[in-house]
């Protein structure tokens, strides 16, 4: 079940890693504090759960989470119980001939808490967003699709060569 729902600034409550639910929606997902979320938006999150004290049927999403989902204050998202696994390693294939070097926190940075699968495209910024890379999920394990964790391991590849970073 899934459930249609505006995005809020979380109130100081809310975890930044975390996303916020009142206690009527969790009880319409059939989710406890703690379990993990979905929630869409032209990319999909999943992160743990915590109960807010609102009045309000909303989803109460931290900065870079909405950020990671494409979402901002005032839109609404589809949101959902997950049972998606961590994957334990990602490979990105990089489109671009560009040196990668000191992009790795902003490649973490971007798919930290999002949901992939082989043939997802993933774009990074840098540079305040003067320089962006594009990359092409190839592989994802153990299964695609899969949450991107603290503890995966992320490869980068150039289209037809060794891995990168």
């Amino acid at each position: 079940m899934s459930v249609r729902v505006p995005v809020r600034e979380p109130p100081a409550s809310v975890p930044e890693d975390r996303v916020g639910l009142p206690e009527a929606v969790l009880a319409d997902l059939g989710v406890a504090p703690g379990g993990s979320i979905a929630v869409e938006g032209s990319h999909r999150v999943v992160a743990p759960v915590v109960a807010v004290d609102a009045q309000t049927r909303a989803v109460f999403l931290p900065e870079r989470l909405r950020r990671s989902a494409g979402l901002d204050p005032g839109d609404n998202a589809t949101v959902a119980a997950s049972s998606l696994p961590v994957a334990s390693s990602i490979t990105l294939r990089h489109r671009q001939s560009v040196d990668l070097e000191r992009s790795e926190d902003a490649i973490r940075r971007r798919l930290d808490r999002r949901a992939v699968a082989v043939g997802d495209e993933v774009e990074v910024t840098r540079l305040g967003g003067a320089l962006t890379l594009r990359f092409d999920v190839r592989d994802v394990t153990p299964s695609s699709p899969a949450v991107v964790g603290d503890d995966t391991e992320i490869a980068v590849a150039a289209d037809d060569g060794p891995d990168v970073v």
